[in-house]
């Protein structure tokens, strides 16, 4: 895994995003304050990033799963059966990039996908 870029907490965050850069071989995320708080809370974050998951679906449902998978396998936390559950990867990819964007101190991160074989 690797964050491409980050954008810092100035950046304006009325809008939760989510956009696959296919040339750049990233997706970029863009998460409010909130989200980034409640998903990456102690302790169990599984309800909240339900909860979540429920209110960004439209836009989620948007991506291919087949990208998302790519993003999410380097970390090696998944295998293919797991990565094969495309409602499960929704909650993932929140989850990655909200830790993504509280260890980078923003609200917008790139994350990076394997390049496609075969």
């Amino acid at each position: 895994m690797a964050i491409l870029f980050s954008m810092g907490w100035n950046y304006d965050t009325r809008n939760i995003g989510f956009h696959i850069h296919e040339k750049l071989g990233c997706i970029g995320v863009r998460l409010t304050r909130e989200c980034i708080a409640d998903c990456t809370a102690p302790g169990s974050v599984d309800a909240l990033v339900s909860e979540w998951v429920k209110r960004l679906h439209k836009k989620l449902e948007k991506l291919d799963q087949k990208f998302i998978r790519r993003v999410l396998k380097p970390y090696g936390a998944w295998d293919a059966e797991d990565l094969a559950d495309d409602e499960a990867n929704y909650a993932r990819l929140l989850w990655v990039a909200a830790g993504a964007c509280k260890d980078q101190k923003c609200c917008t991160v790139f994350l990076d996908a394997l390049p496609e074989i075969g």
